[in-house]
């Protein structure tokens, strides 16, 4: 796999990613804009939790109906 697939996590489903984290806790994003010839790398850590208190701040209450 060459680095900018596993960048961009080819062929992995959502549950394959989530383990990734589980295992290797640091991930990055890449951002491609169109018609401009740089891109936004972002580092950081990541960590999968159940907690319901910091996934309450992420929900949309439109998305729960």
């Amino acid at each position: 796999m060459t680095q900018a697939a596993a960048l961009l996590g080819a062929g992995q489903s959502s549950t394959q990613t989530l383990g990734n984290i589980v295992r290797e806790s640091g991930v990055g994003l890449v951002f491609f804009i169109p018609g401009v010839d740089e891109v936004l790398r972002l580092n950081g850590l990541a960590r999968v939790t159940t907690r319901e208190d910091l996934m309450a701040r992420f929900t949309h209450k439109k998305n729960l109906d």
